[in-house]
Parts: structure tokens; sequence; C-alpha cells
């Protein structure tokens, strides 16, 4: 999922959300979702029902990064990459 970036360091976060700042500045907002839940509800559960009623691809972060990449503007940095997937392999 393209959401999970908690396990880039957080000055490859920066260039990322800086980069793409200009893509979604041009593209309209959506309203927040909100979900109503009965108040006896866990967290837990609440969460799992956003989750569940949210799409899998956050189809506006694909075409800020999409166009980032098309103007030249997204770099990568490997070893970050390369940490990432190491912490995902060893969770």
């Amino acid at each position: 999922m393209l959401n999970k970036i908690d396990n880039l360091s957080p000055s490859v976060v920066r260039r990322i959300e800086a980069r793409s700042a200009e893509a979604r500045a041009s593209t309209p907002d959506a309203a927040p979702t909100r979900i109503s839940t009965p108040p006896g509800k866990t967290l837990v559960e609440r969460a799992s029902e956003r989750a569940k009623s949210e799409p899998d691809v956050d189809m506006a972060r694909v075409n800020a990064v999409k166009t980032a990449i098309a103007r030249g503007e997204f770099s990568i940095d490997p070893q970050a990459v390369a940490r990432a997937f190491i912490n995902m392999e060893s969770a």
C-alpha cells in the first residue's frame, strides 16, 4: 500500500511531501471522511471500520508522485528504500 511510509526516514518523507505539495495544491481536496460509530465501540473497532471503508490506494497521492516524477522533481534515496525494506522484513 502506498500510504505506508512509516519506515522511511523523516528526511525522505519531508522531501517527498515537499515535492508533491505543488501537485496537491492543484488538485481540489476532498472533504474528510467522517464515520459515525456507536459510542460503545473501541478505537480498534472504529479504526477497522474506517480502514474497510477507505480505498486501498490513495489515488491523489499516486497522481502527485506521478506528476513529480514526470517533472523530474522526485528523487529516491536508495539507502532509505533499502532500510525500509529491511525494516518491513524484520517486523
